[in-house]
């Protein structure tokens, strides 16, 4: 389920996610629609019931799940994997930081927040449509050859040689509280570490934020 006219005009500008109802308490009009579903009148309190939200959006719609391509790791590819990242609206944050850096997909660890659960969609504000969504363990993650890993890390040691212009790059970011495992640190090519002011009283940053920051500096 997705909700509010923003992600509504986006859903029916494109094809890949198949939108199978729209509830509204009026049949709204958006610009250049390449979908006509179907379309139910309700009521406020219909409407209410439907909503995820506390306070209902004017228009809820029932999205079909697609299948994803999969992934092919040329040395153009782009991605972000989450590492038991847990929060709703940080899952989102980084979905839509992935769609504006123009990154191929996310890769969420089976421990991570559901992509599709409402708070995630509402939070990308649309963009989940143009990043493809995945979800690997880490094992397997680890074990591709074809793909260089960054891992964002607070880690007392000089960080790993940057970066082969020859492979992919997927930059690892980790849970809220106990950051990158270990063994996707020790695996990575790579260790990217944000250096914050030494007067900082922040242990560390929010992990979107963490993840904006990152982006720019690898995919900026």
């Amino acid at each position: 389920m997705a909700e509010g006219e923003k992600i509504t005009s986006i859903l029916l500008q494109q094809e890949h996610y198949i939108v199978r109802s729209i509830y509204s308490y009026d049949k709204l009009k958006f610009k250049d629609q390449r979908q006509e579903p179907p379309f139910f009148k309700t009521t406020k309190s219909e409407l209410d019931r439907l909503s995820h939200m506390k306070s209902a959006a004017e228009v809820v719609v029932e999205v079909e799940i697609p299948s994803h391509n999969p992934p092919s790791y040329t040395p153009y590819f782009k991605c972000i994997y989450l590492d038991d990242v847990q929060d709703p609206g940080n899952v989102g944050t980084i979905i839509r930081i992935a769609d504006w850096y123009g990154i191929d997909a996310v890769i969420r660890s089976p421990g991570s927040a559901d992509f599709y659960g409402n708070k995630v969609i509402q939070s990308t504000m649309g963009s989940f449509v143009n990043v493809d969504l995945w979800t690997m363990d880490a094992p397997t993650l680890r074990s591709i050859k074809d793909i260089q890993l960054i891992a964002s890390a607070l880690v007392d040691q000089k960080p790993k040689p940057l970066l082969d212009k020859t492979k992919a790059k997927c930059l690892i970011i980790g849970n809220e509280g106990q950051g990158v495992s270990p063994e996707l640190v020790a695996h990575a090519d790579s260790i990217c570490r944000i250096d914050g002011s030494p007067s900082r009283i922040a242990e560390s940053l929010n992990a979107a934020v963490a993840a904006g920051i990152l982006c720019d500096r690898i995919f900026g």
